[in-house]
């Protein structure tokens, strides 16, 4: 197993698929570190990988559950048609030629949210995606094609898997590429989220359509399966061995660990940050982005709701959280900076000052406000500046709001005049 013959693979060239399937499941062997470090090149400026194992274990057991389908799929027709292997070579084969694509996905170490900002950022990452996977899903066709004797048919098959795998990127939960950080990012996640709409529409479809005529090849056709002649002779030889791509393996992984040393500082602050507001310890989480700086952190990440209006009852903990640990005096910094902007806007909107009296979390917010903006030089300006919409909360049914609470915070600023005081002495 030569580099050249690697390079010819991924060029979809029928000799090496025919040299490399010799080596049966020692592919595996070869293909997991590679397969391993294009994780790494995909996710590691996304994910903290040595906190999150996850990481790793999805994208690895995914290929699998890939192969698995491939086999389930390509298998009984073949069978059907004569071919004599043994499932499991036949398994082992298909995962090890899916982990040798993974060479393609290197390039996915180029952080573009690095490199550009806005759709400018998104644009080249999106497009290397979906080029990738209908690259790869050629790659594969074409060793179906070759080890099983399909045909055109073998397109079905493989072309449905990899149509359902882009199905479930898109349908993931987040944008399926990584998005720059900054007060456009939320306006960028929903133009992204429209084209991800579009790709799921087309992808249904299509997977439809495939479904259909996989059926139809599947139940009707009498097109003819047999080995190649090429590899039943190959079968015949001794693998001739070679460190070359091994070799590679070995320095894929070592550049990878590299990788993770270099750049998973930031993302274990990252990750440290996120689990920190998600647990309720705001204080915390701000304490440790004062003391490192915007700079230790990725520059494509944005700490939770710092840049758009809470959508969920979480979100808004989470803002009362750092309101609530600004008032017990974390220090100022870019991060405190930015969410006092956000309770500003939540106050300023009415999304606390009008809480849905059935709504227990809105009303926990409210009542937990009304105890900690007294304590915030802002706080008390936004008091005394929304005074009516303050006085408003005594109107909500009895035992929906603190009332103590809203009497000492109005009690804290000066009340406005009343009709015909001008403010005048005797």
């Amino acid at each position: 197993m030569q580099i050249r013959t690697l390079v010819r693979f991924l060029l979809g060239d029928r000799d090496a698929i025919l040299e490399l399937s010799v080596h049966g499941s020692t592919l595996l062997w070869v293909g997991l570190p590679l397969a391993l470090s294009a994780v790494v090149a995909q996710v590691w400026d996304e994910a903290y990988l040595l906190g999150e194992p996850t990481a790793f274990i999805v994208p690895i057991l995914r290929s699998v559950l890939v192969a698995g389908i491939l086999v389930a799929s390509v298998l009984p027709l073949a069978l059907r048609r004569g071919w004599a292997g043994e499932p499991g070579d036949a398994f082992a084969l298909i995962l090890g030629m899916l982990w040798l694509t993974a060479p393609l996905s290197w390039i996915h170490i180029v952080a573009f949210d690095r490199l550009a900002e806005g759709k400018a950022a998104v644009y080249p990452a999106l497009l290397i995606a979906v080029s990738l996977t209908a690259w790869r899903a050629l790659i594969i066709t074409r060793v179906v094609d070759v080890l099983f004797g399909a045909g055109r048919l073998a397109l079905l098959p493989v072309l449905l898997v990899f149509d359902l795998a882009l199905l479930a990127t898109v349908a993931a939960p987040g944008p399926m590429v990584a998005v720059p950080g900054g007060p456009a990012q939320a306006t960028i996640v929903r133009w992204l989220a429209g084209i991800e709409l579009q790709l799921a529409a087309g992808a249904t479809v299509t997977a439809a359509l495939l479904i259909i005529a996989w059926l139809f090849v599947f139940t009707r056709s009498e097109a003819e399966w047999e080995a190649p002649r090429e590899l039943t002779e190959l079968n015949e030889r001794e693998p001739v061995e070679s460190a070359e791509v091994r070799g590679v393996a070995i320095l894929a992984v070592v550049l990878a660990i590299a990788t993770l040393v270099i750049t998973q500082d930031e993302q274990r602050l990252r990750s440290q940050a996120e689990a920190d507001f998600r647990a309720g310890r705001a204080a915390a989480a701000l304490d440790q982005m004062a003391s490192h700086g915007r700079e230790a952190y990725p520059p494509g990440w944005s700490p939770p709701v710092i840049h758009a209006a809470p959508k969920t009852a979480e979100e808004l903990r989470i803002l009362v959280d750092c309101a609530e640990a600004m008032a017990d005096g974390v220090p100022d910094s870019w991060a405190t900076s930015g969410y006092r902007e956000r309770i500003q806007e939540l106050v300023e909107s009415g999304v606390v000052l009008d809480p849905d009296p059935d709504d227990p979390e809105s009303l926990e917010a409210t009542n937990r406000l009304l105890k900690i903006l007294p304590a915030l030089p802002w706080g008390l300006w936004l008091i005394e500046t929304h005074q009516d919409a303050f006085r408003r909360l005594e109107l909500l049914p009895e035992g929906a709001i603190d009332r103590d609470a809203l009497a000492a915070a109005l009690g804290s600023v000066t009340p406005p005049p009343r009709d015909g005081d001008d403010g005048g002495g005797d």
